[in-house]
């Protein structure tokens, strides 16, 4: 009797573990048909992680990058801009606040790529981004901020090549004294070292070259000790305050032909200047129609590598749009030539670009090309 209960129970038992097997593997099968067949599959979004000084000594040159990056967006094709989700961080020019900022875009938002602002903040970027892997597009002219990195590359002329042209397309035939004001930061220094090697290969006389501290708003003792030296130019190395170096000199009435490069080329500066930025020349590049249309978007003129910002982020959805995603293939996809906001831009390899830069000048509210 025992014996027959127990079979009895066994056989229960099998039949209940196969009845709870089938229906454990109906509703496999039906949560899998519905995932398959679901009409709104998830997909995951494109992250850029832009640094920029939305704060700090110079809020405006954030602000211009920021609407340059939503100029860029404005231009792209509804589906492509679905994908794309782009997350700000502002460094205030502060390196130390750089790197906090690439940690947390890597590590928390998980960015595909990263844009960058200024050499200082790209330099420091670039090691973090390297290490990581994360491609990262540097908007400065240091040549620290790509040289030798795999992941990292710089979307501005060097200081060499810019020097090079201000030399001849600015003082060559004019002047034989010149004199140079910079600043501390790397890029405006790295300017200053390169204009100062040009002009003395070139047979100028070189009788004034000073630096201040990169957070000086002060140039009024350096201006006098430099126009003691009676030179026949003057060139602005200094970022970001060169409407104010411009300004001072202005102030005590000294009349001194004025050059520079990008760094003159600042909607905020230009005010700043007083007039004194008026019919000076610059050597910048060709974003006459990228700056046209900054203009009547925000009624104001574009800051400086706002081009290179607005570049970048095109760049990187550009990329997107022709499905190169993973880092091997963004990389792959950047380092060619290419036309962009800032005129054409020619790869050199080593991950860095040249463009052609033009001779241009200030008047009647905007930049003007001068042939």
């Amino acid at each position: 009797m025992n014996i027959d209960n127990n079979q009895t129970s066994n056989w229960a038992n099998k039949n209940m573990k196969i009845a709870l097997g089938v229906v454990l593997l109906l509703i496999i099968g039906l949560v899998g048909y519905r995932f398959l067949n679901s009409p709104t599959e998830v997909q995951s979004k494109f992250k850029i992680g832009v640094i920029l000084p939305l704060t700090g000594p110079a809020p405006s040159l954030g602000e211009s990058g920021k609407n340059s990056v939503e100029l860029a967006l404005t231009d792209l094709d509804a589906k492509v801009k679905e994908k794309i989700e782009i997350i700000y961080e502002d460094d205030a020019l502060d390196t130390k606040k750089t790197v906090a900022a690439v940690h947390k875009l890597i590590n928390i938002d998980k960015v595909n790529a990263l844009v960058t602002f200024s050499s200082a903040s790209s330099i420091a970027a670039s090691h973090i981004a390297e290490q990581k892997q994360v491609p990262l597009i540097g908007i400065g002219i240091a040549k620290e901020i790509n040289d030798g990195k795999k992941w990292v590359l710089r979307f501005m002329p060097s200081p060499d090549k810019e020097a090079v042209r201000l030399e001849a397309l600015l003082l060559k035939g004019k002047y034989k004294k010149v004199s140079i004001i910079s600043n501390k930061a790397d890029g405006p220094k790295a300017f200053a070292e390169a204009v100062a090697k040009a002009v003395t290969e070139n047979g100028y006389e070189l009788v004034a070259n000073e630096s201040v501290e990169k957070t000086s708003n002060d140039f009024k003792t350096t201006i006098l000790k430099v126009k003691s030296a009676n030179p026949d130019v003057l060139v602005n190395s200094v970022f970001p305050q060169s409407g104010l170096l411009a300004k001072q000199i202005k102030d005590i009435g000294w009349d001194i032909p004025i050059v520079g490069y990008v760094n003159m080329e600042d909607g905020d500066q230009v005010r700043i200047a007083e007039g004194r930025f008026e019919n000076q020349l610059i050597v910048g590049h060709d974003n006459f129609v990228y700056a046209e249309n900054y203009q009547k978007v925000y009624n104001i003129l574009p800051g400086v590598a706002g081009d290179h910002v607005y570049d970048a982020v095109a760049r990187l959805t550009e990329a997107v749009s022709v499905g190169k995603t993973t880092n091997t293939e963004i990389i792959d996809f950047l380092a060619q030539d290419f036309k962009g906001a800032a005129g054409q831009y020619l790869y050199l390899g080593n991950h860095a670009f040249d463009a052609d830069l033009v001779v241009k000048t200030y008047s009647n509210g905007a930049f003007k090309k001068i042939d």
